[in-house]
């Protein structure tokens, strides 16, 4: 979990008002999100790992 992230879960929990913080738990799942895609992404690189041309000069 980020630092936002979970800046955004303890706002939610101080301010008890559910229909108040509901953009704020909508940009928490956007994050979620894209640090999933980020994730998935980097792990890619590490599973299948890009091949480097042969050497051009010979």
């Amino acid at each position: 979990m980020t630092h936002g992230t979970g800046l955004l879960f303890v706002l939610t929990f101080l301010i008890q008002a559910p229909e108040r913080t509901e953009s704020l738990m909508q940009l928490a799942y956007v994050w979620g999100m894209v640090l999933i895609i980020d994730f998935l992404i980097s792990i890619s690189y590490v599973t299948w790992p890009k091949k480097h041309p042969q050497n051009m000069a010979g």
